[in-house]
């Protein structure tokens, strides 16, 4: 090995969640990973989609589950982050809807879960 291994905060958030922690806590610990640069906003979104069903979202839908986390802390840079994600989660071509994980659908599915 070349140094210490290291445990992403996206890991470790998803981990929080398949255990069933507190997803406000869980979209904190997101919320200051990525802007402190320590993870990134894709990674998180590939990371959470295991949980996305458990939350009322469609199975796999990782940005989706990322979205209302960040829903749930309203931090400023929320939107700018998840466009970011979907940028590097999407391919160019497949981009028709600027809304392709049916955020409104979302928040009406999701209810709370706090």
């Amino acid at each position: 090995m070349g140094g210490l291994p290291v445990t992403r905060p996206s890991e470790i958030a998803a981990d929080l969640l398949l255990d069933s922690e507190d997803p406000e806590a869980v979209a904190q610990i997101i919320t200051a990973s990525i802007e402190k640069v320590y993870d990134y906003p894709a990674t998180f979104a590939r990371s959470l989609a295991p949980s996305a069903a458990r939350f009322g979202l469609r199975r796999h839908d990782g940005l989706a589950l990322l979205a209302w986390l960040l829903d749930l802390v309203h931090h400023p840079d929320s939107g700018r982050w998840l466009q970011e994600a979907r940028n590097s989660l999407i391919p160019q071509a497949s981009r028709r809807d600027p809304d392709p994980g049916g955020w409104e659908e979302t928040q009406s599915a999701v209810g709370d879960h706090r």
